[in-house]
């Protein structure tokens, strides 16, 4: 089948694009009938009932209108004639506006149509009203009342009746749109439904096609996984494909025959074994001796680095403790420069504070000025004032004094003031030279401990060295005494190495090997019979 030479992902993500296209057509198709509702819903709004709004709005103006003018025919005074003009010219405003929004709302012919006959009606009421007016202006209020009552409410009628046939007209418009709006919902539905059931019918039948097509070969993998656990080496598989499965098959195959060339020398190599495991024992022997030989040798070696190790652990204590003598110097000195610093920073905040003190000052004495100018102008003012005004005299000479004693004090605190900043600007440079002579002091010594610890840590790492040696030759000497223990046992080892190869040998014959792997078996067990001499003289050497 044409699906198999697809990659299982390949399958997968088909699969997902086929369901999801159809949620995107379907998304689609919703969107679109979302859409056109949408835009029903905007012309019901924007449109047929912004038309109906406008034309109530003219309506109600109308009414209000109608009511002022029937008081302004029986108002009494002009006051009142003047209060219900301002009234109607407000409301007529109003409606001049409510009228041209109408206007720009109309874009079918029979709403313009409509309202075309309704501007002519509205400028038949229009006269009639500016013939009451010019009864009222004439003083004329029952000729305005028989106006008002008769030509005017005949022709406001008029106006009102082709008022409401537009908001009637409107009204059934915006009904059929609701209708089809509705009826674009259902349609929607509809076409969501039918395709929500192809999606779904088309995911079942595509997942059941990757199923089967991934694990039919699955079954046949676990057939041949099970008789290889059995000890059968002999299953073929017969692979069709290129997906992720058949290469799992194909290398199952592949393991079976690596399988089958194991076994073969697995059963080679227990032959091998067990003719080397005799020649290991007899060298076994010679290396004993050599390893005793080895081993009085370290020992006079081992003495020796003993002594050498104590001279030089003393030369790294003792440097290691003129290191700790130099950090300490070194970091008294950082805490003196650290302490300096902040004296610096102090007598930089007292000068910055200082100064801000002095401009203060500054400002108390031009207050001072100023105040005294304007109690001497205040006095100058009583006395032109006379009698009336002595009392504001005396109050302006006594803030005059006041202000005179004010300047007098705030100079004198500038003085000192000035003289303390002088004072401070001397002891902020002298702190400086003192912060840098300690700068230079920690710089010195912190380059002394740096050469200290250098020469410490150079001390202590030859002191390490010379231990590791030390403990080296000590662990050589245990290892060839263990050495000379272990080669005795090595020769028993040998012997039931021998024991365990024949054993070897029985379990892998439980093995079921095809004709072509037992052939290549026999072929290099002749060549084991004879290398195995050859390995056991390189063991004895």
């Amino acid at each position: 089948m044409k699906i198999l030479r697809l990659k299982i992902g390949v399958r997968l993500g088909a699969a997902f694009g086929i369901v999801i296209l159809l949620m995107i057509g379907t998304a689609l198709v919703s969107a679109r009938s979302i859409s056109r509702s949408v835009e029903e819903t905007n012309t019901i709004v924007n449109e047929q009932y912004a038309l109906i709004a406008a034309s109530n709005a003219i309506k109600n103006n109308g009414f209000k209108a109608s009511s002022i003018l029937n008081s302004l025919s029986w108002a009494n005074t002009p006051e009142q004639r003047d209060r219900y003009i301002n009234d109607y010219t407000i409301v007529r405003n109003q409606n001049n506006d409510a009228y041209a929004r109408l206007q720009s709302l109309l874009l079918d012919e029979q709403s313009k149509a409509l309202f075309k006959e309704q501007t002519q009606a509205r400028a038949e009421y229009g006269e009639s009203v500016k013939k009451f007016f010019e009864r009222i202006a004439a003083d004329s209020q029952v000729e305005a009342r028989v106006i008002y009552d008769g030509e005017m409410t005949r022709l406001q009628d008029k106006y009102y009746a082709l008022v409401d046939k537009m908001v009637k007209f409107q009204a059934n418009e915006m009904s059929v749109k609701v209708a089809n709006v509705v009826d674009e919902g259902g349609r929607a539905k509809t076409q969501m439904a039918f395709l929500s059931l192809f999606a779904i019918l088309s995911a079942l039948v595509t997942g059941w096609l990757i199923a089967r097509s991934i694990t039919r070969p699955i079954q046949e993998a676990v057939k041949v996984a099970e008789a290889v656990a059995d000890g059968d080496l002999t299953h073929r598989l017969d692979t069709k494909g290129t997906d992720e499965v058949a290469r799992l098959l194909r290398a199952l195959g592949r393991m079976t025959n690596s399988l089958n060339r194991i076994v073969i020398n697995v059963r080679n190599s227990t032959d091998t074994i067990t003719h080397a495991s005799h020649e290991v024992a007899s060298g076994n022997m010679n290396l004993s001796s050599r390893t005793e030989r080895q081993a009085s040798a370290l020992e006079q070696t081992a003495a020796a680095m003993e002594q050498l190790t104590s001279t030089v652990r003393q030369g790294a204590d003792s440097a290691l403790q003129a290191n700790r003598i130099a950090s300490d110097a070194s970091a008294v000195a950082i805490q003196g420069g650290d302490a300096v610093n902040q004296v610096v920073s102090s007598m930089n905040s007292i000068n910055a504070s200082s100064h801000k003190v002095v401009e203060i000052i500054s400002v108390i004495e031009g207050i001072a000025f100023q105040t005294n100018i304007l109690a001497l102008n205040a006095a100058v003012e009583a006395a032109r004032a006379g009698e009336n005004g002595r009392g504001f005299a005396v109050v302006a000479g006594e803030v005059r004094s006041l202000a005179q004693r004010s300047a007098v004090a705030a100079k004198e605190i500038k003085a000192l003031i000035d003289d303390s900043v002088r004072h401070v600007g001397v002891g902020s440079k002298t702190v400086d030279q003192a912060g840098e002579t300690i700068r230079r002091v920690v710089r010195s010594i912190t380059d002394v401990t740096a050469i200290v610890g250098e020469m410490s840590l150079s001390s202590q790492e030859q002191s390490d060295g010379i231990e590791q040696i030390n403990r080296a030759i000590t662990e050589m000497d245990q290892t060839t005494q263990e050495n000379a223990a272990l080669v005795e046992e090595s020769a028993a080892a040998a012997h039931a190495l021998r024991d365990q190869a024949r054993e070897l040998s029985q379990l892998v014959a439980a093995f079921r090997l095809d004709e072509r792997a037992q052939t290549l078996g026999a072929e290099k067990e002749a060549l084991t019979g004879k290398l195995a001499p050859s390995i056991g003289t390189l063991v004895a050497s």
